[in-house]
């Protein structure tokens, strides 16, 4: 019996890359999901080093945060610690910028260009609970599992 039709909706990728600025700027992020083993596996990382997230201790004002791209300090570092796995950066020089937490952080909250982190931030976890951009093939689903 072939479900790949109907089934196909629930195959879903861990991670998507989302370009910015083609060439320049990339950013792989982390489908925010419960289905999702590799979310649940930073999630957990994040909670176990950090017992006191608001994530954990107040979720549906976290929650309320991170939809509405409000930069608090738990939706920062939910956003570079859990949903941004990896990116691919080169600065004006065209020199690459390794992904740390540090640096992405420092980027989310830029003085230099006011605005711009935040919006990036909305629009990487706006990404990120969107189920449909981490469809994946069918058959490299079944590959995959």
């Amino acid at each position: 019996m072939k479900l790949s039709k109907a089934l196909g909706q629930f195959n879903l990728n861990d991670t998507v890359t989302v370009e910015i600025t083609p060439g320049i700027f990339s950013v792989d992020i982390v489908s925010y999901s419960g289905a999702n083993q590799e979310f649940n596996r930073r999630l957990a990382l994040l909670t176990a080093t950090y017992p006191n997230h608001q994530v954990v201790t107040d979720n549906g004002t976290f929650i309320a945060d991170l939809i509405g791209g409000n930069p608090t300090d738990a939706v920062v570092q939910m956003v570079t610690e859990v949903l941004i796995s990896n990116w691919s950066l080169k600065d004006d020089d065209g020199n690459d910028v390794p992904f740390t937490v540090d640096t992405a952080v420092s980027i989310i909250r830029s003085t230099d260009h006011p605005g711009i982190g935040r919006n990036l931030m909305h629009k990487l976890v706006q990404v990120s609970l969107n189920s449909s951009q981490f469809r994946a093939d069918w058959e490299d689903g079944v590959a995959k599992n």
